[in-house]
């Protein structure tokens, strides 16, 4: 199984090519190319898959967390039908962009005592769409769309679990970790096995 990850920044478009499954899947080549337009972009997507000689099954896109918002919100219910209205009607009344404008999701992060603890997720439907064209020209669909402070988490997970480190002690939580990059710096709390 072969998972292309397709990460865009201000700067530039990276390209992540995993084989494997699980905790046995490594990255098997990697490519970055400053932002261009979306015909460019398709174009440079095709000639790396072309150059590693492999089909993804797997497409997996992630937004930089600057271009997206996010707000932790609480809501008074823990029906996944309920939620979903209320959380849509929080982002109506609280997100800057107009409803037809924005694409949403939420994250449920806890459930206790009858009330739920979701991360509302908005980003501008133009940037979305900007990304998505790049890769339908090249092809490909994404599975997953996500944020780079997730993916930030998953390798975190990752990087514990190929060490065999031991299950982390709750009093050592949450942990800070600090992604430095060249456009950006990500600071991504973590505990529990979920973002804070």
């Amino acid at each position: 199984m072969s998972r292309l990850v397709v990460e865009w920044t201000r700067l530039s478009v990276r390209l992540a090519l995993a084989e494997g499954r699980g905790t046995r899947r490594g990255i098997r080549t990697v490519h970055a190319q400053p932002v261009g337009d979306p015909g460019e972009t398709a174009e440079a997507i095709r000639t790396f898959l072309n150059t590693a000689r492999l089909i993804p099954s797997d497409v997996v896109l992630v937004v930089p967390r600057e271009q997206v918002i996010i707000r932790v919100v609480r809501f008074p219910t823990t029906e996944r039908g309920e939620l979903s209205q209320m959380v849509e009607l929080y982002a109506k009344a609280q997100l800057p962009y107009p409803p037809d404008h924005t694409v949403m999701d939420f994250c449920l992060l806890v459930q206790q005592e009858g009330f739920s603890a979701v991360a509302v997720v908005a980003c501008q439907r133009e940037v979305m769409d900007r990304q998505l064209a790049s890769l339908r020209e090249a092809g490909l669909s994404p599975s997953l769309v996500t944020v780079s402070s997730w993916g930030v988490l998953g390798w975190y997970q990752r990087m514990l679990h190929q060490r065999g480190a031991a299950p982390v002690d709750p009093s050592q939580e949450p942990r800070l970790v600090v992604n430095v990059d060249a456009p950006r710096t990500a600071l991504v709390l973590i505990a529990g096995g979920r973002l804070l």
